[in-house]
C-alpha cells in the first residue's frame, strides 16, 4: 500500500488512520534495540518475545512471530 499502517513515535509503534484494523491511540509494538514487541495494548496481547527484528529499513518477521519467521521483509521504514 502506499500509505502506511503504521507510524513510530520514539521507540513505539502505533497504527496509523489507513492501517486495516483502523487507528489506535494506544502502541501496538516497543522497539527496544533492533527488535520489536508486542505491547500490552496489542490486539494478540503482550508478548517477552520479539515478533519483528529491523535489519537496515526493513522489518522481518521472527520465530517467535505469531505466523512464523519468513525470509522476506513484512515492512519497509521510509
Amino acid at each position: 500500500s502506499a500509505l502506511p499502517d503504521y507510524e513510530i513515535r520514539g521507540n513505539q509503534i502505533y497504527r496509523t488512520v489507513s492501517h486495516p484494523d483502523g487507528w489506535s491511540a494506544l502502541p501496538d509494538y516497543e522497539i527496544r534495540g533492533n527488535q520489536i514487541y508486542r505491547t500490552v495494548s496489542h490486539s494478540n496481547g503482550w508478548s517477552g518475545l520479539p515478533d519483528y527484528e529491523i535489519r537496515g529499513n526493513q522489518i522481518y518477521r521472527t520465530v517467535s512471530h505469531t505466523n512464523g519467521w519468513s525470509g522476506l521483509p513484512d515492512y519497509e521504514i521510509r
